[in-house]
């Protein structure tokens, strides 16, 4: 399984779960990690490393680029 293949299970299991938003975010903006946790590893994203932020619904998560892809892959998906 790639690193890719097991961010896009852990955002299936997180959209089933109702614990990842199921609908696009409001705001998206990106920029140097801040230390957040991201919402779909649970690991934190260094300062080092690009994180996006999104808003949905008054609520602000954080996402690794890769995590963030495979979330709204499987947003998209779920959605057909």
């Amino acid at each position: 399984m790639t690193d890719q293949d097991h961010c896009r299970e852990l955002a299936r299991a997180g959209l089933r779960a109702g614990v990842l938003p199921a609908r696009s975010p409001e705001l998206t903006w990106g920029g140097p990690g801040a230390g957040s946790s991201c919402a779909v590893c649970s690991v934190t994203i260094p300062r080092e490393e690009t994180e996006l932020e999104i808003e949905v619904a008054g609520n602000a998560l954080h996402f690794h680029v890769r995590c963030f892809a495979a979330w709204h892959v499987e947003l998209i998906c779920s959605a057909n």
